[in-house]
C-alpha cells in the first residue's frame, strides 16, 4: 500500500520596494503527515542567462506541517528589466528521506525603479 504523503504549498507573495534593494516578504503552507525538512529557495528567472538566485531560508525541521513566513532580501538591482519573473524551489524530504524539489511559478512583478 502507497503511503500517500502531501506536500501542499500555498504562497502569498508581496513585494517591498525600497532604495537598497527589494524585500521578497512570502508566506505558505507545508504539508506532511510525518517530520520533515524543507529549504525555500527564491530565484528571478532570466532568459537570456542563468537564473538569478536571490536568497534561501536555509534548512529548516518542521515536526509538523504549519504556515511558514519569510522575508528575503535582494540587494542586486534589477537593471534595463521591466519585470521580477519569480519562483521557489521547495527543497524537502517529506515523502521520504531522498531529497525532493518542487518549483513554484510566482508570477511576474513590475519593477518600480525609485
Amino acid at each position: 500500500m502507497l503511503k500517500a504523503i502531501i506536500l501542499l504549498l500555498i504562497v502569498s507573495f508581496y513585494l517591498v520596494y525600497c532604495s537598497f534593494g527589494t524585500t521578497f516578504k512570502i508566506h505558505g503552507t507545508l504539508n506532511c503527515t510525518s517530520p520533515f525538512q524543507y529549504e525555500i529557495q527564491l530565484y528571478e528567472a532570466d532568459k537570456l542567462s542563468a537564473d538569478d538566485f536571490i536568497a534561501t531560508t536555509g534548512e529548516t525541521n518542521s515536526t509538523i506541517s504549519g504556515q511558514f513566513y519569510c522575508i528575503l532580501t535582494d540587494t542586486q538591482p534589477a537593471m534595463n528589466e521591466a519585470y521580477f519573473e519569480m519562483y521557489l524551489l521547495v527543497i524537502h524530504n517529506c515523502e521520504s528521506n531522498e531529497t525532493k524539489s518542487v518549483r513554484v511559478e510566482l508570477g511576474d512583478y513590475e519593477i518600480r525603479h525609485l
